[in-house]
């Protein structure tokens, strides 16, 4: 597991901030870890 190196998976650029994200290979793998990351 590597916790160093993300991959960036989406990016919103809307004027809500609002992002809904679905992981289809969640149900494969017994954990998944997400970071999101704001900048103002």
């Amino acid at each position: 597991m590597d916790l160093v190196e993300w991959s960036a998976v989406e990016t919103v650029t809307n004027l809500t901030g609002t992002l809904v994200f679905e992981d289809a290979e969640a149900a494969q793998h017994t954990s998944r870890y997400y970071r999101v990351v704001t900048r103002p």
